[in-house]
């Protein structure tokens, strides 16, 4: 378990390094590449659709969840908010909101059950509001932060408007590569910042 725990975050400590270009990993996920040129501790169950506003932003209230998990919304979004967004291949940070389920799992299969539910729930959400997972703004590379290991993934979407940009990271990891353990899904969804603050 501290080996396991240990391993992970060396590998956050690694990004930079092992920072990649995730255009696979499962099924569900899919490579949306844009090209842009431009001139200038609450408890919330749903099932429902996000609400987007007509920007294609989204407003944390309005964040939906998959079938009956029980979200809590963290007290802090340090970990995954901290090298949330790579310009160029650099990290930087955002401020955001983020919501933590734990679920327990006996075997891979419920693992690759629950994981299709997550990642399918989220995946057709944004993508059908036009978020990508790799942008090009005026010759700059921008994209999520993204990792895979054994014992989790790591791996997001953007929205870019008018100079200003939001992002959504989704994460899972289990406990232990040993069945039955405890998997923890995470949802982390930033303030919606003008892109030339973040990188300034």
């Amino acid at each position: 378990m501290k080996k396991l725990i240990f391993a992970f975050i060396l590998l956050l400590l690694l990004i930079p390094v092992v920072l990649i270009y995730f255009k696979g990993g499962f099924s569900a996920r899919n490579n949306n590449a844009v090209n842009i040129n431009n001139s200038s501790s609450t408890t919330t169950s749903s099932s429902k659709s996000f609400d987007f506003a007509k920007d294609g932003f989204l407003n944390p209230d309005n964040v939906a969840f998959p079938g009956n998990a029980n979200f809590i919304k963290a007290k802090s979004s340090e970990d995954l908010g901290k090298t949330a967004l790579y310009y160029d291949y650099n990290p930087y940070p955002l401020s955001g909101t983020e919501w933590a389920y734990t679920k327990k799992v006996n075997n891979e299969q419920e693992y690759k059950n629950a994981l299709q539910i997550f990642d399918g729930f989220y995946n057709a959400q944004v993508q059908k509001n036009g978020w990508n997972n790799e942008l090009t703004v005026e010759s700059h590379n921008v994209q999520p932060i993204a990792a895979d290991s054994p014992a989790g993934h790591l791996y997001g979407y953007i929205k870019y408007v008018n100079g200003n940009i939001q992002e959504i990271l989704l994460y899972d990891q289990k406990d232990s590569l040993q069945y039955p353990t405890n998997v923890q899904f995470r949802v982390f969804l930033s303030d919606v910042k003008a892109l030339k603050d973040v990188v300034k």
